[in-house]
């Protein structure tokens, strides 16, 4: 018997069409789970880059507070821990009398 003479019965092509709707569904399911893995991958990815770009901040500041620090001369470091104590020019004027300013002001 030859397949092409072979009759097909007739609830057969109904058989194909749930075979193409069962692989239609499996595609749909494939493709969520793909999607939403790439949704994932995406998030932590975006996770990552943040914290990434974080550590790249802090780096950058410590890196500009080194270069600050190495280009410190020593009227700087004078001048920052007469700040740190409170002493200022302002602060010396302050602490003589009105008519012994302009003395203090000749002294230097």
């Amino acid at each position: 018997m030859n397949s092409s003479t072979t009759t097909l019965p007739a609830d057969l092509p109904t058989f194909n069409l749930i075979s193409e709707s069962l692989s239609f569904d499996f595609k749909d399911t494939d493709m969520k789970r793909l999607s939403m893995e790439i949704e994932k991958e995406k998030v932590e990815y975006m996770e990552k880059s943040k914290h990434l770009q974080e550590q790249l901040n802090e780096l950058k500041t410590e890196i500009e507070a080194l270069k600050l620090k190495e280009r410190e001369t020593a009227m700087d470091i004078m001048h920052n821990e007469n700040s740190d104590r409170g002493s200022s020019k302002h602060n010396t004027i302050k602490k003589y009398p009105q008519g012994q300013q302009f003395a203090l002001w000749q002294s230097f």
